[in-house]
């Protein structure tokens, strides 16, 4: 067990939630919030057909966006939102003018909607006076820092690395040594935490950092050739997990964690 000075976090999933509220909500938020319902003159249906129009729009405009880079993002949102108004029936030339700013919008309401598990806060408040450098490493949409703001969270971290923003995604070890080459630290001092198995599991492992898998829905291990060196099934878990790998490694600070190992 290594004695840990930085604290890497995948974010979705991990942090909070990646959609905390139902997409059509978002939806109707969209359009009163650009008062674009009454302009196009759309009668907006009902919340499973507009969550159906949605995800035919998205397929057709082209999700998943792979890599997903800053400027694909943008591309696909204002695609996507020329086809949702389209679909409405709104009138063609005003849905093309108007969507990118209804995507703009969407994307806002998106990001002011989410909120931390409640787990969060306290942990990242009980890291942080330990000492610990915080970093985020997630693989997401170049907005990910405004999000953080909104949420009040961004203030945690030295440094937040968005994989659009520095084009590599995990598992890829690009964006890892990115973070690592940013802050000085070496793999074996980093504690990388996340949720998805592949892309923070394995990429952490294979980088030579230690990887705590956060499972809170008890799912079943995957076949890999890596494995996570600690599995948490809540974030509080983490700060007496570091102590005691401090006290393993002769620091006396004592440590009633259950360590859930694999």
């Amino acid at each position: 067990m290594n004695v840990y000075k930085a604290v890497f976090f995948d974010f979705g999933d991990t942090l909070a939630p990646t959609s905390p509220v139902p997409l059509p909500q978002r939806l109707r938020s969209t359009f009163k919030e650009a008062g674009l319902a009454r302009a196009l003159g759309l009668d907006l249906p009902d919340d499973e057909t507009l969550q159906n129009f949605h995800e035919e729009c998205a397929a057709l405009a082209g999700w998943p966006v792979e890599p997903g880079w800053e400027d694909q993002y943008k591309s696909f949102y204002d695609r996507w939102a020329a086809i949702l108004l389209k679909r409405l029936n709104a009138e063609t030339v005003q849905a093309a003018d108007a969507a990118p700013e209804f995507a703009a919008v969407f994307r806002d309401i998106s990001d002011r909607s989410r909120v931390a598990f409640d787990d969060c806060v306290p942990m990242l408040e009980q890291l942080r006076a330990m000492g610990l450098r915080l970093v985020i490493v997630s693989n997401n949409d170049g907005t990910l820092a405004r999000r953080m703001k909104y949420m009040k969270l961004f203030e945690y971290f030295e440094l937040v690395v968005d994989s659009a923003l520095v084009r590599s995604n995990k598992p890829d070890p690009g964006i890892f040594k990115h973070a690592l080459e940013a802050t000085g630290l070496k793999p074996a001092h980093v504690l990388h935490v996340g949720d998805l198995y592949d892309a923070d599991v394995e990429g952490a492992v294979a980088l030579g950092m230690d990887a705590a898998w956060i499972n809170r829905g008890f799912t079943p291990f995957p076949e890999s050739r890596h494995r996570p060196h600690f599995v948490l099934r809540s974030l509080l878990e983490l700060p007496e997990l570091v102590q005691a790998a401090d006290l393993a490694n002769g620091k006396k600070r004592p440590s009633s964690v259950n360590l859930r190992r694999p």
